[in-house]
């Protein structure tokens, strides 16, 4: 099995965190993790796709470990347009200038965002869970939803602190990577060393808690956004390969049989159970 390496490099005024497999001057892939999460989640799959590529996952500002710098003038503002600055910030000082993007759940906020800011880079997406469409919201985002539309600060501050005892705890965590997965959702298939490394992170340095409410809340920004992500996938036309998990309850199949909402993308699509399949996509990708 090939080695991963950690590394930090400092960007945008952060310790930016990341792992990295594979070899320079192969393809580039940026694996972004999801909410409640880190390079950690890509532990076993890293060393899968570094036979072909030169693989990179960095910790988003607010997760894992990176952190702020000591230098830094004013406190980091957790949105996620500020987190997709901080990730164009990396990519710059990696100097990285053509790559694949592999975006999970929150990761795809993220990296939408960085595909339109420079689309010309992205030479082909997997979403894994990663939403563009309204119709991909599903029923797990009603309480926040709730949020967005509070205008009173006193009862907005209420719905937070329900969010926090919700998904904020070690129980919520866990829910949040076991629920829909295995049979009748009991997390027989989720291995418990992320849930355990997550929740041990928000128990040591309880101030992570407020960054992830602070995302839950800005989500509505990317929702906003969705029309642009889509004007983007018919405009740049990159190839995509949408991976949906029928247990999902935050990201779901809806509209008509389409993956999140994304019907052109259908005849893309491949089961979670199938992930070997991206290393076989991915080299038949390269030769066109």
């Amino acid at each position: 099995m090939l080695s991963v390496h950690v590394h930090s490099i400092v960007a945008d005024g952060m310790n930016v965190f990341y792992r990295e497999a594979g070899t320079a001057g192969h393809p580039v892939i940026l694996l972004l993790h999801g909410g409640i999460a880190s390079s950690f989640q890509f532990r076993a799959l890293m060393p899968l796709l570094a036979r072909d590529f030169h693989v990179i996952a960095p910790d988003l500002p607010g997760h894992g470990f990176t952190s702020q710098t000591q230098g830094r003038t004013k406190p980091y503002s957790y949105t996620f347009s500020s987190l997709a600055h901080t990730l164009i910030a990396f990519v710059d000082g990696l100097k990285l200038t053509s790559y694949a993007l592999y975006m999970f759940d929150f990761g795809a906020a993220v990296g939408y965002r960085l595909a339109l800011a420079h689309p010309e880079r992205v030479t082909a997406i997997v979403a894994q869970g990663g939403n563009a469409y309204v119709e991909g919201l599903g029923k797990a985002w009603e309480p926040v939803k709730a949020l967005w539309g509070d205008v009173k600060p006193s009862s907005a501050t209420d719905k937070l602190e329900l969010l926090r005892a919700a998904l904020l705890t070690p129980s919520g965590v866990h829910w949040v990577y076991s629920h829909g997965s295995g049979t009748h959702g009991n997390g027989r298939h989720v291995a418990p060393e992320s849930h355990i490394f997550e929740s041990s992170l928000l128990l040591q340095e309880p101030a992570r808690q407020d960054v992830h409410l602070a995302l839950l809340a800005d989500y509505k920004s990317t929702v906003e956004l969705y029309p642009l992500f889509q004007r983007y996938l018919r405009d740049w036309s990159p190839r995509v390969l949408a991976i949906w998990g029928n247990g999902m309850r935050f990201w779901v199949w809806r509209a008509r049989g389409c993956i999140g909402g994304m019907c052109r993308m259908r005849r893309l699509c491949c089961w979670m159970r199938g992930i070997l399949c991206w290393r076989r996509m991915w080299r038949r990708w390269r030769l066109r």
